[in-house]
């Protein structure tokens, strides 16, 4: 089977990148990766070889590459071939349905149905081409999880020629099914037939055993009298409800079995639960099987949790082929990778498949165990290795490896010193090891990576420091120190923990103030469990670290004087300074609330610095800003949408000269400024007013005539609609629906839950209008129209509206064009009315907002607002510091965005609310009302600045339009959870991304990764078990393969016996000591190539030789 002819990958990476040259090639590469790994996967699904076949197949490329468009690409391929009567000998050839089982995590649901969408309109290789496939959830237009009831409906719905796609959570199969009563009354008289129960038993279920949660049920005398159950069998459902129920109790006997126990025994707790597997076992007996089951997250998988329980229980045999995708498979043990390859039980294939399938496992059980023995061998010497022995090892290697292959290990046997030749033996081992491993895991599993030169960690007492460079790689760096007070509230709280535990076993050294001092003293169970202890030291202990922590209140908080609190916000702040997000990631809720407060208090301060320095205090800057955004100000006009404008030859604004306004024209709209008692003799004329005017003068002209009609066509393609809102009335008002007036019935939003109440939306700028300064008229209304053409053709103000006019009819011109018509017009001409207008009123926030007036725009005289306008135009298309992109670039992938979403009324909702966002810095937790809109709220230009978040950000979330800079606050056990979050941002199209086309990969901009610990704390443990870890994982992914160069004590006297007894010496220079000395060997690059195991089926093409 091959990828279906319908789909184009290109399409979708073209509209994330664009159509600029410089995104070709990084377009070209992506589209080809995709679409031969998912060609990989097909043919992998169903080869001749049958040794090569692998029915159950895992796709690992790392987060960002894309893997969610592979598996739509595989599923609709399949689907395409059933619906053309081509697919392979095995899958159903009518009602074929996909179905795509996500975590329970209402964002990773959501998000696949949105991607599932966007696929369908984005990767049609023509337009509507791909319309014949039917995407759906089990209740439809909900994130809820729906159950077996939900999903047989959903099925029924499917046919040959509009196949189905459902998304579901993987706990459907196992939710609780509605109507229980009902379906529990089904179980009942199908069991009491199937058994021939007594009437005795029967009557006890019915009357007295609580079986139903209605227990006022008055007809039950069906079950007492089996031959009156006939009403209960009649359902839409399946075409043969009790047969089902038959087949249900005859084909699976195990769950027949309890049934009988549980009737006879009168055992309430277990037959409730049974009755409703049984009406599950029957549901799921009508089903057609599955083409294809995609299990996302599938590592979630690995023990036998409930949702595959019910999986394996419920769907065996319905399943033709099965695919699970995850980012970081190998943050699985062996035993629970290869536990994720026991799901094959559950498809349906001959008996001598499965032995063949059991042999693939097998042979691929002894190779891991056997690359897992020797990986570790390998640490151990390479550790071992000195400083001098860099060059020497790099150069033995070479030599060897030059040597011929029966020649090498004599070779390396003689090498001296000694811990260089076990280091080069051990490499050598574990090449032949990762060398079985690579052809046994290959059948199974897929894995790309992204390439890694962007990258740059800030690890230790590097992400502290605002200066110098980081690595390209995660290596090992010293701490961030503590001292003084700190340092010994650190030390007392080990030793607090240390006496708590009866001095047994190795205390946790601090592990919950590491973090903040706020979760220790608010949530911590050991701070409650000290103040609770029985020994009194230990209750003196935490009355003297309370006394040297402090409480907090409003006037001081604790966390000021931490350090690794500290570090964090100093960071990001530094970051907020150059016009950077940042995604800060905590474990604990009272840290991140405690990261947040902080970074509040420090960007107040450093705007009000600022703005104190500028403009002598809030009011003066309130003033300011009231007058730069008001519509009788000279900025005005320049940050309005104008709809009705289009791109000239040389790039200009305007309208073409076969419709471009006359002197007549000018008139109407004197005449209709008049009527609106507004004078051409005032010294701030109202902008607004004249705009739309303007506006509504040319619509009702262009109308009369086919060159206008054609104009207007062009102009308001996709929002028609506004043609007629122009012409109305209402329209000199406030340009409903552009502006933001609540007098023009802009539609209410929801509120932004979480909005600090002294943050207000800069767009109340708008309403704050300036008092009416029109002079009076002493003439006739004839005089009073005359006087505002001759202003308008000569004066500045006129300059708002000559893009509408003929060429010199209006003389003033200082060269300044409206923004959004300038730099945006082709993109905001494809969205519709509604969103236009949001996407407007998010431009005008982000130059309305604090952040962006304070730090870009206090550099202009406050008082000479000639300049304003000026600098403004020129900062728009000016990258800032610290940016490889300027604000018009930034603002244009945020609406190419809204382009995308724009078929998707779900993810454009979201956007809408994200507009509406008041915090610069957000705390998203477990609790966080509507979380949604603060993702897709960092992914523009707008707020937040700074997104602060615990667990619930770290999986399944798109983090990476507008950031390129993660801070990992708290530390955790795994390295593939550091991976995961890392990866919210190392996405495609990440900003990152965009940044780095067309730059040298030595000059781009990167991806800063900061890793802060504490030195000498649990901190640091923690930090040398994630590194271990980390190091371990990348031997067998490919990383960048660094080996740490710390040695653990208790690892010492181990290592003694185990060479003693293998004769290869014992002395410290073979092992290595422990010092301060944070040095290690780099591997050759040669010796890095050899260790990888490489799981890829794509690599980018070198260019060729000339």
């Amino acid at each position: 089977m091959k990828l279906s002819p319908e789909i184009d990958l290109s399409r979708s990476l073209r509209l994330v990148f664009g159509n600029k040259g410089e995104f070709s090639k990084q377009i070209a590469q992506d589209c080809a990766r995709q679409s031969e790994t998912a060609s990989a996967i097909l043919h992998r699904f169903f080869g001749a070889n049958e040794r090569e076949r692998r029915e159950l197949m895992i796709l690992a490329d790392e987060v960002g590459l894309g893997k969610t468009y592979v598996g739509l690409a595989v599923a609709v391929s399949m689907l395409d071939a059933i619906r053309h009567g081509e697919s392979p000998d095995g899958l159903p050839a009518n009602k074929p349905v996909v179905l795509v089982l996500t975590p329970t995590n209402d964002a990773l649901f959501n998000k696949w149905m949105r991607e599932a969408e966007a696929f369908k309109q984005d990767c049609a290789r023509h337009e509507n081409s791909l319309d014949w496939l039917q995407i759906r959830s089990p209740i439809e237009k909900s994130s809820k999880s729906g159950n077996v009831v939900n999903l047989t409906e959903q099925m029924r719905k499917a046919t040959r020629a509009k196949p189905l796609l459902i998304i579901a959570k993987q706990s459907v199969f196992g939710a609780a099914l509605h109507d229980r009563d009902l379906w529990r009354r089904r179980s009942l008289a199908a069991v009491f037939g199937h058994f021939r129960t007594p009437v005795d038993i029967r009557r006890y279920w019915c009357r007295k055993g609580k079986v139903f949660d209605n227990f006022g049920i008055p007809e039950l005398h069906e079950l007492l009298d089996l031959r009156s159950s006939g009403h209960l069998w009649n359902d839409p459902i399946s075409p043969d409800l009790e047969k089902s129920f038959a087949c249900a109790l005859g084909n699976y006997p195990q769950i027949t079995a309890r049934l009988e126990s549980a009737l006879m025994k009168t055992d309430e707790g277990k037959l409730t639960d049974l009755l409703d597997d049984l009406a599950r076992y029957a549901l799921v007996t009508d089903w057609p099987q599955f083409p294809l089951v995609i299990i996302d997250e599938i590592h979630g998988f690995k023990n036998q949790v409930q949702s595959r329980r019910h999986l394996e229980a419920f769907a065996k045999g319905k399943i033709c082929r099965l695919m699970g995708l995850s980012a970081t498979p190998f943050q699985l043990r062996h035993d629970e990778l290869l536990s994720l390859l026991k799901l094959r039980g559950v498809l349906s294939l001959p008996k001598e498949r499965f032995v063949q399938l059991d042999e693939a496992e097998s042979n691929l059980r002894a190779a891991m165990e056997g690359a897992r023995d020797s990986g570790e061998t390998f640490r151990r010497r390479w550790k071992g290795l000195q400083p001098v022995d860099q060059c020497v090892v790099a150069e033995t290697w070479t030599a060897v490896m030059s040597a011929a292959e029966s020649e090498r290990q004599l070779l390396a046997v003689q090498i001296r010193p000694p811990r260089v030749s076990h280091a080069i033996i051990a490499a050598m081992d574990l090449e032949r090891r990762n060398a079985a491993l690579q052809k046994h895991l290959r059948p199974f599993v897929i894995r790309h990576q992204h390439p890694r030169g962007y990258r740059e960690h800030f690890v230790g007492n590097k992400a502290a420091s605002l200066d110098g460079n980081g690595s390209s790689t995660f290596s090992w760096s010293p701490g961030m120190d503590i001292r003084g007070d700190d340092e010994l509230v650190q030390y007392l709280m080990m030793r607090a923990v240390a006496l708590a535990k009866d001095e047994k076993g190795l205390p946790s050294l601090g592990a919950e103030l590491t973090g903040s001092y706020r979760h220790l003293v608010e949530t911590a169970a050991v701070w409650k469990k000290l103040a609770r202890a029985n020994n009194p030291l230990l209750r003196d202990y935490r009355a003297i670290l309370e006394e040297m922590i402090g409480k907090r209140t409003d006037k001081h908080d604790p966390d000021t004087e931490h350090r690794k609190v500290q570090a964090t916000v100093q960071r990001a702040l530094a970051f907020f300074k150059r016009g950077q997000k940042s995604l800060v990631f905590c474990v604990y809720t009272k840290t991140a609330e405690a990261v947040r407060d902080q970074l509040r208090v420090a960007i107040d301060n450093y705007l009000g610095e600022i703005r104190d320095s500028v403009f002598g205090d809030v009011y003066a800057f309130e003033n300011f800003r009231r007058r730069f955004f008001n519509r009788r100000e000279a900025l005005f006009s320049l940050i309005q949408d104008h709809p009705l404008l289009g791109t000239l030859r040389g790039g200009r604004v305007g309208v073409p000269p076969n419709v471009a306004l006359t002197v007549e024209n000018l008139r109407q709209v004197g005449q209709l400024l008049v009527e609106q008692g507004e004078y051409a003799d005032s010294d701030k004329p109202d902008r607004r007013l004249i705009m739309a005017a303007t506006e509504q003068v040319a619509v009702n002209w262009w109308r009369e005539f086919p060159n206008g009609k054609k104009w207007l066509g062009e102009v308001l393609q996709n929002c028609l609609e506004l043609e007629q809102r122009i012409v109305d009335p209402s329209w000199l008002e406030a340009r409903e629906p552009l502006s933001r007036s609540e007098r023009a019935g802009r539609a209410k939003r929801p509120a932004d839950p979480e909005a600090n109440e002294e943050i207000r939306d800069p767009l109340d700028a708008e309403e704050e209008d300036a008092e009416a300064q029109a002079g009076e008229s002493n003439g006739t209304t004839d005089d009073a129209v005359e006087s505002w053409v001759r202003r308008l053709r000569e004066d500045a103000i006129g300059q708002i509206i000559a893009p509408y006019f003929r060429h010199g009819l209006i003389r003033a011109n200082d060269g300044l064009q409206p923004l959004l018509a300038a730099h945006h017009r082709g993109v905001l001409a494809e969205l519709d009315l509604e969103t236009r207008a949001v996407a407007g009123q998010v431009f005008r926030r982000i130059l309305m907002a604090d952040e962006f007036l304070i730090r870009y725009l206090a550099q202009v005289e406050k008082d000479n607002t000639t300049r304003w306008a000026g600098y403004l135009s020129e900062r728009y298309v000016k990258p800032l510091d610290g940016h490889l992109e300027s604000l018009r670039d930034r603002v244009n992938a945020y609406l190419e965005t809204l382009v995308r979403a724009r078929k998707n009324h779900a993810l454009l909702s979201g956007y809408h609310a994200g507009a509406e966002n008041r915090n610069v810095v957000q705390l998203v937790k477990g609790d966080t009302q509507n979380r949604d809109r603060y993702f897709l709220g960092f992914n523009t230009p707008y707020r937040p600045e700074i997104l602060v978040s615990t667990s619930v950000g770290q999986e399944g979330i798109d983090l990476h339009r507008e950031c390129r800079h993660v801070i990992h606050h708290d530390l955790c056990w795994n390295p593939a959870t550091i991976e995961q979050r890392t990866g919210r941002v190392d996405r495609i199209g990440s900003k990152v991304e965009r940044e780095r086309m067309g730059v040298q990969d030595d000059q781009g901009p990167t991806l800063e990764i900061a890793v802060p610990y504490l030195a000498a704390t649990y901190d640091e443990r923690m930090f040398e078990e994630l590194y271990r870890r980390a190091q371990l994982f990348e031997v067998t992914l490919g990383g960048e393969m660094r080996v740490e160069g710390r040695i653990d004590p208790e690892h010492i006297a181990s290592e003694h016996k185990i060479r003693e007894k293998l004769g290869i010496g014992t002395d410290d220079e073979d092992i290595g000591v422990e010092s301060d000395d944070t040095w290690v060997a780099d591997l050759p690059t040669d010796m890095i190539e050899r260790l990888r195991v490489d799981l890829s089926v794509w690599r980018p093409k070198l260019p060729k030789c000339p």
